[in-house]
């Protein structure tokens, strides 16, 4: 664990997470998860927010 007390490591594993860029030039980071899906927002929580809404999508496309 880091001096601050969060253990990415953990976090990742227990949200899916493969991946998390930050696009500095563009004020934007982007999350991908361990299904494919991707969000993007202004911070990380926002980004993952966002593929897992689209995860949701993916799960309701599929059922229709």
């Amino acid at each position: 664990m880091s001096d601050t007390g969060i253990n990415l490591t953990a976090i990742m594993e227990r949200e899916g997470i493969t991946d998390v860029h930050h696009f500095k030039a563009l004020g934007l980071f982007s999350v991908t998860l361990k299904t494919g899906q991707v969000g993007s927002g202004k911070t990380v929580g926002e980004a993952l927010s966002k593929a897992k809404q689209d995860m949701t999508f993916a799960k309701y496309a599929r059922a229709a």
